[in-house]
């Protein structure tokens, strides 16, 4: 916190150095699978609206805060849950600002969701 507080410039005899810091995520908190699986329900049902589901920056989110949840590494989590609750109403995801490199790790969500006709990337 003392760190945070004091971002911004700092000026020395010769130098001026601007110093950013940023609030880290906090220790990564050991969840069971099933416990995941309720929080990540949760992230998706506030992003989902009009048959749309926003994954923009989705290890971002403020819910997610102390879980380390690169969209790769939960992509089977979130596809189990796009089967079991909303397979057949999920027509565009928003896949933006996520640092994809490749597709791997969200072929099984694109497998999910069976009446998909817009997929965003970045």
């Amino acid at each position: 916190d003392a760190i945070v507080k004091q971002s911004g410039k700092l000026t020395l005899k010769d130098y001026t150095v601007n110093l950013f810091a940023r609030q880290g995520p906090g220790p990564e908190s050991d969840l069971s699978p099933d416990e995941l699986k309720e929080k990540i329900q949760k992230v998706l049902a506030g992003r989902y609206s009009d048959n749309k589901l926003s994954l923009v920056e989705f290890n971002r989110d403020k819910e997610l805060v102390g879980i380390r949840a690169p969209l790769y590494l939960i992509s089977g989590v979130i596809a189990e849950l796009i089967t079991e609750k909303c397979a057949n109403i999920i027509h565009e995801i928003d896949f933006s600002r996520n640092q994809l490199r490749h597709m791997g790790g969200v072929r099984s969500i694109l497998q999910a969701a069976k009446v998909l006709t817009r997929v965003t990337l970045y």
